[in-house]
């Protein structure tokens, strides 16, 4: 399988953000960390996806993409 993405001027790629990310953890603000998903962060340019598998009984499966600006 081959995927080829073609960098347009709407999508430059080429960020220092580019790449991808896991967590399974986050804490906003020093409250205690919280996440019922282990989380998979995925940016080219400025799309991203976000990919969430669950990690505690209960937690659903998720998922959303978009355009970030920053």
């Amino acid at each position: 399988m081959t995927i080829s993405i073609i960098p347009t001027k709407e999508a430059p790629a080429g960020s220092a953000l580019d790449g991808v990310w896991t967590r399974s953890s986050l804490s906003v603000e020093g409250q205690t960390p919280f996440e019922d998903s282990r989380v998979t962060w995925a940016q080219l340019g400025p799309w991203f996806v976000d990919l969430r598998s669950p990690q505690k009984e209960g937690a659903r499966p998720a998922a959303f993409s978009g355009r970030v600006e920053w």
